[in-house]
């Protein structure tokens, strides 16, 4: 991997390509560089007010589980809102990075978010703007994991190891789920069992 010196220089906001885009001043030329937009797995809650003043607005962020294809929560990105301000149709508002762990690989990742978010928004950033910054992909909880919700209506397969239940595989059919299976070179005994097709 190539490694570059600081040179200074500001990060722009994505491009159309969707690649971030760095100015460089060096040696009286200006060098473009230019970033692969990163994918962060995202689970979207937006709260009701259910008899409160307020409600609020969650990014859970998703990273892979350690040893296992699953996810697990690193962190979320919370805003907040009122009765008072939405009548007047204001904005999600007072932005908040939240985390509970005591994994450093959460914090880590937490605060890569945090730097690329303050790099590419605004202090008053909504949370569909974060979501793009982020190349947000989305995923909610269903089956004891979280699933992409490009995922729904394809076939949901157990993984079994050792007659214990490891991961999950979704794919569109059992032949794909065996090709992805193999790619995951496990040892011992590996079965996939077919379990139901994945629903919103």
């Amino acid at each position: 991997m190539l490694s570059l010196p600081n040179m200074g220089g500001s990060y722009k906001r994505l491009t159309d390509d969707g690649f971030y885009t760095r100015n460089v001043a060096f040696l009286s030329y200006v060098l473009t560089i230019k970033f692969f937009k990163m994918q962060t797995a995202i689970r979207i809650i937006e709260q009701q007010y259910n008899g409160s003043e307020y409600r609020h607005y969650f990014l859970q962020i998703l990273t892979k589980r350690m040893y296992s294809d699953n996810f697990e929560p690193a962190g979320l990105i919370k805003w907040q809102q009122d009765k008072k301000h939405e009548a007047e149709g204001r904005e999600w508002y007072a932005k908040q990075f939240v985390i509970e762990t005591d994994s450093i690989k959460h914090i880590k990742l937490m605060a890569k978010v945090a730097q690329l978010i303050d790099e590419n928004c605004s202090y008053d950033a909504q949370p569909n703007e974060v979501f793009k910054v982020l190349g947000g992909v989305e995923y909610f909880h269903s089956d004891f994991d979280f699933i992409a919700k490009s995922k729904i209506g394809e076939s949901f397969y157990k993984v079994m190891k050792n007659a214990e239940y490891y991961s999950s595989i979704i794919a569109p059919n059992e032949i794909v789920a065996n090709k992805l299976l193999a790619k995951k070179k496990l040892t011992g005994e590996v079965k996939l069992v077919f379990s139901h097709v994945v629903a919103g």
